[in-house]
């Protein structure tokens, strides 16, 4: 009988073991596609670039970007430039991540206080400026720091505590990002940017989405500025994730911007 019983218990405890054992394993398996939903788009980013002059309450998409890179040395709307050190050419731009809407670097947000994407080429000891405009050219934010000596990309967040006035609906801002070095070089990229509101629908939508899906969704209802910010925030939160950084370079892609898609981002 003790045998017996003996047996049971050892059958009863395998069992149980066992049980144990597919519970975790389905747990992990759970998790694991939890962490892949959440951090990555389900289907492929497309942005669609505004039309110019359109109200300022969000309705729809544009068309998908087409157009040159520019990078025409002289131009007063700049959203790429070549940096030349020691007669060299560097291989990556000096560049203002926003997309060319006929013929200026123009992008929308929903946000009061949104994140202004440049890359930087490495530098050492170079000096940056950024400055946000008002729609009669007066200055309404003005930054200047060092940069981090990497050919990476990295944010400028309007500060929502230094007395900045939130970006108000249907105004276009314009923004320069100035980059000196050795006294004498300056060289200068511009964008500019509108502030849109979202329908009810739309906003209730955002409101039940993963940052992920907020990703897509702002892609495609033309917000390039809050698709970026999210985006990026997403990549910082996982480096690792492969899915993220071949987003991030299809949407880079997606405005002509092939050349920085593949670098660092801060």
């Amino acid at each position: 009988m003790h045998r017996a019983l003996g047996k049971y218990f050892m059958a009863v405890m395998a069992k149980t073991k066992l049980h144990a054992f597919v519970l975790a394993l389905v747990s992990i398996v759970l998790s694991v596609f939890i962490v892949i939903g959440w951090h990555a788009p389900s289907y492929p980013i497309e942005f669609n670039p505004p039309d110019r002059g359109a109200p300022g309450r969000l309705i729809g998409a544009g068309t998908r970007f087409s157009g040159d890179s520019g990078t025409t040395r002289g131009s007063t709307n700049l959203r790429q430039v070549e940096i030349e050190m020691d007669s060299t050419i560097l291989e990556c731009p000096f560049t203002a991540l926003v997309p060319q809407v006929g013929g200026k670097n123009y992008g929308l947000t929903l946000d009061e206080y949104p994140t202004f994407f440049i890359h930087i080429p490495k530098i050492p000891g170079a000096i940056v400026e950024f400055t946000l405009s008002g729609e009669n050219g007066e200055a309404l934010y003005h930054t200047r720091y060092l940069t981090a000596e990497r050919d990476a990309t990295f944010g400028i967040s309007l500060p929502r505590h230094a007395n900045v006035p939130p970006l108000e609906v249907d105004r276009i801002y314009s923004w320069q990002v100035s980059l000196e070095f050795k006294s004498s070089s300056i060289y200068v990229v511009r964008g500019e940017i509108e502030r849109f509101e979202a329908t009810p629908e739309f906003a209730k939508t955002l409101e039940e989405a993963s940052l992920g899906e907020k990703v897509v969704l702002y892609a495609e209802a033309s917000l390039w500025y809050d698709a970026v910010k999210a985006l990026a925030d997403l990549r910082r939160a996982d480096p690792g994730n492969l899915q993220l950084r071949a987003d991030w370079i299809e949407l880079m892609n997606a405005v002509g911007l092939a050349d920085i898609a593949y670098k660092p981002l801060l």
